[in-house]
């Protein structure tokens, strides 16, 4: 399955969309970044919340959506350029991560299809030593994720494109610096 065209892809954690203006901004980017799917996190649009954007540039036809009751991750299902792609948003709070984590591996195992890109806020730090300022931290889950990213083909797309770079996607006053949202996807060709 080869797709023609290369997909731009964001993943954002937006923490609340009722402000126009940040609804407008995020609207922006994506016309002056071309890119092509957004996928948000922390919507609050109701409460909680996650959302897939879709640009009018990509003609997405969707078969089938899965939704989580507490808004923590949406699946959805089709086709662009007749190729099945599926595309998973995830927001995993730090206290209920590995509940989540464990329904949605198993969709991702049972209900996906074709071409699978998973983004979101995991909450979860994969490499201390270029994630984080804090190195001392230990999940006993790193493990599992890692096999299961291997399993089902999954990388860590900008780990990927960029192995050694210390880089940071969190930042609190009087916190370590952590590097928390991950993008995976596996193979397009």
């Amino acid at each position: 399955m080869v797709m023609h065209r290369h997909l731009n892809i964001i993943s954002l954690n937006v923490n609340g969309l009722s402000s126009p203006i940040k609804r407008a901004k995020i609207l922006s980017k994506m016309r002056k970044e071309k890119i092509d799917v957004v996928m948000l996190q922390e919507t609050h649009l109701g409460i909680r919340g996650v959302a897939i954007l879709f640009s009018n540039s990509v003609y997405f036809e969707c078969t089938s959506e899965i939704k989580d009751k507490e808004g923590r991750y949406i699946f959805v299902k089709g086709k662009i350029e007749n190729n099945e792609v599926t595309f998973c948003n995830v927001y995993a709070p730090p206290g209920e991560r590995w509940t989540l984590f464990d329904k949605i591996f198993n969709l991702v195992a049972t209900e996906t299809s074709g071409i699978l890109v998973c983004a979101g806020d995991f909450n979860l730090i994969l490499n201390p030593k270029l994630d984080s300022t804090n190195q001392q931290r230990r999940s006993p889950f790193k493990m599992k994720i890692r096999k299961v990213m291997q399993e089902l083909g999954l990388i860590d797309t900008w780990r990927n494109f960029n192995p050694s770079q210390r880089d940071y996607t969190f930042y609190s006053t009087g916190t370590p610096q952590n590097g928390i949202k991950y993008l995976k996807n596996s193979s397009f060709t």
